[in-house]
């Protein structure tokens, strides 16, 4: 846990490593040992401390504790402070978090005692970040707003750009972009009055992040160019090869391959075996994915294989993405099992991801629900206080109970208003996860698709091959539904014409019909119909038009009709073509799988099927088991 721009220090003495060096803590070491007072034995034990927090905590408690040695031996309350910020940052360091908020707490404490303001803000913004990196947002931002309070008492503009930049951080992780981007606007400000380089190139690039959420993209340019000219002034290879990255980005957004290219190819050229390795992952991917589309398969290869010798097991999103452009590649080059193979383990990688986002998005909602419980149960306690009170004082004043009573139903209302916030909040919580589990259904099913369009391209005969796009057509149908779900605010039901349309139309487009020669006579009433019925519904649709396009119209004209009301207590479904005629002996004795699933899923619906082959085919349903949404 790298903390450069979150934590504060307390100390004037400072190194140009932030990693562990021999020669830096032999440095300090000396130091420590020839230093003339208290003060500065303090600060030199502060930064060892410092320099040891990432990697060994007992080496860093030991300095932590010297400090507060030195401190106590002194009795110098700051040093005291300074010492127990010290322990704070030695368990911060390490994960442990609630053992750093002690200390943290205790720092704050004392500099509250001795009216020491620039330690209430130290202590209080270090409290706010170790809230930050548990995952406390909430208590992240009062902290550091309360901590902006002593800060701009004592005027400390330097910690003020820090604070308004973490500010930042947690608006963007929260999606909060517009607040985002207003802290990061007031960290640049204060960082370029005081003419702080680094500081700028780190809001800047932080800015740019934002502007892309916004899809402000020319704003997002600026900001990263700007990074680019610093960081080659002040000959910082490290940041430019970053915002090179970031760069990209940006043109793939707006579709400028060929200048995203040349980023990344210039990025390529600037790595080495010091470079991090995440860097690497995201260089050597984007080329790989470039090359495919160009064809250039070589190259591309080439590229792959570093992604593949490099992926880490925990960058799950650079491993999905890079079996994906894999899959691709096979494709290109012929190889369709090895395509087939590559996309299956992109499609279970999406699955680990899809499984970690929901439960981590549960427990985040299971968190809120027992926030809400504690702060309804505290209420409640409160307003029982009061009645007891009120019940008290009835005996002494009339008018005292009256008042109170007053009071009481005020306070009352206040808390039925703030449950019922809290509850709405919590609704639209589990509201937008369900949005997100019906998207990422609809992707899984759009990738099962892509595996069987595969498939049926690695296959000779012909039969096998209808079966799988059989199958592929059931799949979208399903993927309709959930994509319908997620785009619309109400999670409850769908419109079935809008529906029907969609799917008469994927149909048509899978079977490259032209519409010019098949006409298509839809009739749907719009209903909202729930997701239990419109499966099912969906499902037949798909096999009695699929069979329709495939069998009534042999000279490549025709009339598809389709129509779908409600009437008394069911709903009547009618589906006709003018083609041959269907043979229903043959249909009932003979094997056909969409059959057999259609007889099913009617049943299911309570539904008797009915064909009429005059003039053509007419399939009707009377469908008794439905649920409309309103």
């Amino acid at each position: 846990m790298h903390r450069l721009l979150a934590l504060v220090l307390l100390v004037t003495i400072s190194f140009d490593s932030y990693s562990q060096n021999q020669t830096v803590l032999d440095s300090l070491l000396q130091g420590a040992r020839q230093a003339t007072n208290d003060s500065i034995r303090v600060a030199y034990h502060y930064e060892l401390c410092y320099q040891w927090a990432a990697y060994n905590f007992d080496s860093a408690m030991y300095h932590a504790n010297q400090m507060s040695e030195i401190a106590l031996s002194s009795d110098n309350s700051i040093l005291i402070f300074q010492a127990f910020s010290a322990q704070g940052l030695a368990h911060d360091y390490q994960y442990a978090f609630d053992s750093a908020i002690h200390y943290y707490t205790k720092a704050q404490e004392l500099a509250e005692e001795i009216g020491y303001r620039k330690g209430i803000a130290i202590s209080t913004f270090n409290i706010g970040v170790v809230y930050y990196y548990s995952g406390q947002m909430e208590k992240a931002i009062d902290n550091y707003l309360e901590a902006e309070k002593s800060y701009l008492e004592i005027d400390d503009q330097r910690n003020l750009g820090v604070l308004y930049n973490n500010l930042g951080l947690i608006y963007k992780n929260t999606k909060k972009y517009d607040l985002a981007k207003d802290f990061y606007l007031k960290s640049l400000t204060i960082k370029r009055e005081r003419g702080d380089v680094n500081g700028i190139m780190n809001t800047l690039t932080n800015l740019s992040t934002i502007y892309q959420f916004l899809e402000n993209y020319e704003q997002a340019k600026v900001a990263s160019n700007e990074v680019l000219s610093i960081a080659k002034e002040q000959n910082n290879s490290g940041a430019y090869l970053a915002e090179l990255i970031n760069l990209g980005k940006i043109y793939i957004a707006t579709d400028d391959q060929s200048r995203a290219l040349s980023l990344y190819e210039e990025a390529a050229g600037m790595l080495d075996e010091d470079s991090p390795f995440i860097f690497k992952t995201e260089v050597f991917h984007q080329l790989s994915n470039f090359y495919v589309d160009q064809k250039e398969l070589v190259k591309a290869k080439k590229y792959l294989d570093l992604v593949e010798n490099l992926v880490a097991e925990d960058q799950l999103d650079v491993q999905m993405n890079h079996y994906l452009t894999f899959s691709r590649y096979y494709k290109a080059t012929g190889q369709n099992s090895n395509a087939y193979t590559a996309l299956q383990k992109a499609f279970d990688i999406r699955e680990s991801i899809f499984d970690n986002e929901v439960l981590e998005k549960t427990t985040e909602l299971e968190q809120l629900y027992e926030k809400e419980k504690r702060e309804a149960e505290i209420a409640r306690l409160n307003a029982e206080q009061d009645l007891n009170t009120l019940t008290i004082e009835k005996s002494q004043q009339e008018r005292n109970v009256l008042i109170a009573i007053s009071i009481l139903v005020v306070m009352l209302a206040v808390l039925f208003f703030v449950l019922f916030r809290q509850k709405r909040k919590s609704l639209l919580e589990r509201e937008t996860l369900l949005k997100e589990i019906h998207h990422r259904v609809k992707n899984n099913l759009q990738i099962i698709s892509s595996l069987l369009n595969l498939q049926a391209g690695s296959l000779d005969d012909e039969v096998a091959i209808d079966a799988v796009k059989e199958g592929q057509n059931r799949v979208k149908s399903m993927a309709l539904i959930h994509e319908n779900l997620y785009q619309n605010d109400n999670l409850s039901g769908i419109e079935v014409d809008d529906y029907v349309k969609n799917l008469t139309d994927t149909l048509f487009h899978s079977f490259g019909v032209d519409t010019e020669r098949i006409k298509t006579e839809l009739s749907v009433e719009k209903l909202k119909l729930d997701i239990d019925t419109l499966i099912p519904l969906g499902l037949i649709l798909n096999e009695l038009v699929s069979n329709s396009l495939k069998y009534a119209f042999p000279n490549g004209e025709g009339i598809l009709s389709l129509t779908l009301h409600k009437n008394s207590d069911a709903l009547e479904l009618q589906l006709k073509d003018n083609g041959p005629g269907l043979d229903e002996e043959k249909l009932e004795s003979g094997n056909s799988y969409g059959w057999k699933m259609v007889k099913s899923l009617s049943r299911k619906l309570k539904a008797d099927v009915l064909i009429n082959n005059e003039e053509g085919t007419e399939i009707s349903m009377k469908i008794k088991n439905y649920k409309l949404v309103a």
